[in-house]
């Protein structure tokens, strides 16, 4: 029997295994069962048995609300109906998909990298390696890959592209991808069936025909410079450099955003370098938005990729941008420290009050990282960096979980019972974010909201007149450059008190609006702040006198060379005196001349800008502080509080460093916003010790579970991904086909010659003892396809 009876039906018989292949149109199987009973009546009648215990019937169905189908019966037994069977090599589904195929070509192809890494461990060359992975791995995946490569789906190609891919990392050579293969294998396939025009499918190819239009067809580019080591780790390289750029903007964007206290001091200082007003903060900020925002995107899709599986591959225009924003960022970093070193302090104290809400954000950042980080260990190739990977998760994770530790230490962590009285606010230079500063205005908006104090820059005039400047030079804060224009770089203190009172001290601060707060004041305010003129000391000691608050005094010494050189702190002693102020309401911060000083006026509060002991404090005389923020540690202040010297600290513009400070237990603060600090009631956030800790075990039990789920949870989903698709066998009919096929070893077949080597070898499976395991009849329907 060569032939099939009807014309629907197709008979396709290999060694022992006979296919028959039965096209039923119309719902009439008439046909196919005659032809099935043909056959059983051939074998009959040449002395062979069918044995239907092995035959397999699968039914290809693709009509919409098609009906169930009648059984085939063989000798009156009934055909079993399967789901997918094995086809000359190649496993087929009733739904015509390649997922079970590839399923199967996977799990067979991933024992033998087993003994591809036997080899690497034996030292054994790279070319002896390769060998072995195109005879026994390559073999496989390339199995019918003519067939089945062009229309599997992507999910299935990467599934097999990926042991392509840990091959070669084993063997430390590039190896070609699956496309390379498929396209290499059916290339020589497609050609031979064009050029034989008696073929069976050469009426399936249809030649382009001739002609200039269609040579303008582009080669398609294949894929082995990507797959390559070093393309691979050319795109690391780019990936660590996105990572330092997120990293490094990450901090920088924080520093900023704690920097904002001092956003006047750091326009200050630019205005000393330059000689010219602006708001550097501006640039920055807007630059670092961008830049923050844009390899933030690119992070998180790079990070999609890795989830994914998927290459990182840069385009090369955001290699340029994000190579120039690290560069950009790293020359603002280096630039900050040189000109604004003592800022650097701001981070450290306020990570004080940030730490534990940055701490619960980093554990849950931390243990969302564990998803792929446990992706990766479970379907990457087992290697050194894949430990090194765990290693520095794990400590990273160990280091979070422990450093509540460090943080515990917070001012803000504590029993409101211990919490100090609320801090006094100073007004510095008055209030001047609202009006200009050192000017009455400044002052009356300070009183205005419920300052305890008035702090001031003096400095001393050609005729010996105290007034309140706190540049060198008049360029800024007056219109100098209107009215002695030959002067405008001399001096503060070379001027008259006569030339300063014709100076305007207001209309500077409407054009630069240094706090932009100028478009939140009323028409009536700005005509006033345009008309402030030089504030003398004699003055701010008459208002401080109405108030009844007190007055912080910043001396500056005049130029050498000035009148009033060695008499400047008299000056400003008499100008105390004749005020009428109650002495003991002037705080003296000047270190010069401090026992003249104590002897003119005695009851004048002794106040340092130094850090200094307490034996050191109470042999001068001095009962009270004045330091910069930076310099006001937890255990200083404890400490002085304890030695009954009150600590001011400099300059609290932030609710969040306000904050800082009450819980550190300060006596007052000075501020260029009192109007801000007005509205802090108490601490922004205070927590007892016993409530933190619990927090703390708390995240870190839910982070810890979360962390084992998702490891338990990728195994899990690696061991369905691994057998998805296989299905179970029969093990009586599996041994009956290797007895079977065993001695046939004169087969000229590559693949078989393969297999049995490995039988003898004694490495081969069950599954692969014969190429088709299955023997007897399918049944095809494909009425919905030819409708």
């Amino acid at each position: 029997m060569t032939a099939a009876t009807y014309s629907n039906n197709h008979i396709v018989k290999f060694a022992g295994d006979t296919t028959l292949v039965g096209l039923i149109t119309k719902g009439d199987e008439t046909q196919y069962r005659l032809e099935v009973d043909h056959l059983t009546t051939w074998c009959r009648e040449n002395n062979l048995l069918l044995n239907v215990s092995k035959t397999k019937e699968i039914v290809v169905d693709f009509r919409r609300g098609h009906t169930q189908h009648l059984p085939l019966t063989i000798d009156g037994a009934v055909v079993e109906r399967a789901s997918s069977t094995k086809f000359l090599g190649v496993h087929i589904s009733e739904d015509l998909s390649w997922t079970t195929n590839t399923a199967s070509l996977a799990k067979r192809a991933q024992r033998r990298l087993y003994f591809l890494r036997k080899l690497r461990r034996a030292s054994a060359p790279p070319a002896i390696m390769t060998t072995f992975y195109r005879g026994t791995i390559e073999s496989i995946l390339s199995s019918c890959i003519a067939v089945w490569g062009g229309s599997c789906t992507e999910y299935n190609r990467k599934a097999l592209q990926r042991i392509v891919n840990t091959a070669g990392r084993i063997i430390g050579a590039s190896l070609p991808s699956l496309k390379d293969i498929y396209t290499t294998h059916l290339t020589p396939k497609a050609t031979k069936i064009v050029s034989d025009a008696s073929h069976p499918a050469h009426n399936l190819f249809d030649l382009l025909p001739s002609g200039k239009r269609y040579r303008s067809l582009r080669a398609s580019r294949t894929t082995r410079l990507t797959n390559s080591f070093i393309h691979q780790a050319w795109e690391c390289t780019w990936f660590f450099i996105l990572c330092c750029s997120f990293f490094l903007l990450l901090f920088w964007s924080y520093f900023w955003w704690e920097a904002h206290n001092d956003y006047n001091e750091f326009n200050w200082l630019l205005y000393n370098r330059s000689g010219e007003w602006s708001d550097g903060t501006v640039p920055i900020l807007t630059t670092t938005v961008v830049g923050f925002t844009y390899t933030t995107i690119l992070m998180g899709l790079a990070l999609c990729h890795i989830a994914l599986g998927q290459q990182m591959n840069l385009f090369w225009i955001h290699k340029v941008c994000v190579l120039a924003v690290l560069l950009t960022t790293i020359t603002g970093v280096v630039s900050i420290d040189n000109l604004w070193r003592t800022e650097w302090d701001i981070v450290i104290i306020s990570l004080q009050f940030t730490g534990p809400f940055l701490h619960i954000g980093a554990v849950v950042v931390m243990t969302a990282l564990g998803w792929l980080v446990a992706g990766f260990v479970v379907r990457g190739e087992r290697s050194r960096f894949q430990m090194v990977v765990v290693v520095v998760y794990v400590s990273v994770l160990l280091a979070l979980y422990l450093a509540p530790l460090a943080i515990s230490s917070s001012p803000c962590v504590m029993d409101k019972t211990s919490l100090r009285p609320r801090p006094l606010v100073i007004g510095r230079r008055g209030a001047p974010m609202l009006a200009p500063e050192n000017t009455l205005m400044s002052f009356n908006k300070a009183l205005q909201h419920s300052v305890s104090a008035l702090e001031a820059d003096v400095a001393v005039s050609l005729d010996g007149v105290p007034f309140l400047m706190r540049d060198r030079t008049l360029r800024r804060t007056t219109d100098v450059q209107r009215v002695f224009p030959l002067r405008q770089s001399d001096d503060a203190s070379l001027f008259t008190w006569t030339e300063l009172r014709s100076l305007n001290a207001g209309l500077w601060f409407l054009k630069d609006d240094p706090f932009w707060t100028v478009s939140s004041m009323s028409p009536r305010e700005r005509r006033r702040a345009g008309n402030q003129t030089v504030c003398s000391l004699s003055d701010l000691l008459r208002l401080a006198l109405r108030a009844n608050v007190s007055v912080v005094i910043s001396l500056r010494r005049p130029p050498p060379g000035h009148p009033r050189y060695n008499l400047w702190v008299n000056d400003t002693l008499r100008a105390l005196r004749h005020s009428g102020i109650p002495l003991d309401k002037v705080m003296w911060t000047l270190d010069v001349d401090r026992e003249q000083v104590r002897r003119a006026v005695p009851r004048v509060q002794q106040t340092s800008q130094r850090k200094l002991s307490l034996k050191e404090l109470r042999q001068k005389g001095i009962t009270a502080l004045t330091l910069h923020y930076s310099l006001a540690l937890l255990q200083d202040i404890r400490q002085y509080s304890g030695g009954n010297v009150s600590v001011n600290v400099h300059t609290v513009n932030d609710p969040w460093l306000y904050s800082v400070m009450w819980c550190s237990g300060v006596t007052s603060v000075s501020s260029e916003a009192p109007n801000i600090l007005k509205d802090v009631p108490q601490p922004i956030w205070l927590l007892s010790p016993d409530v933190y800790y619990l927090i703390w075990i708390a995240s870190v039990l839910v982070s810890f579970a979360a962390v084992v789920a998702i490891c338990v949870h990728q195994n899990y989903h690696m061991i369905r991904w691994k057998m998805r698709g296989l299905q179970s066998y029969n093990p009586e009919q599996i041994m009956l086909s290797a007895v079977v096929r065993r001695p046939s070893r004169d087969v000229n077949i590559m693949k078989e010659k393969l297999i049995f080597s490995e039988i003898s070898n004694g490495v081969g499976s069950t599954e692969e003892l014969s190429m088709y395991a299955e023997n007897g009849y399918v049944h095809y329907t494909h009425s919905s396809l030819l409708r």
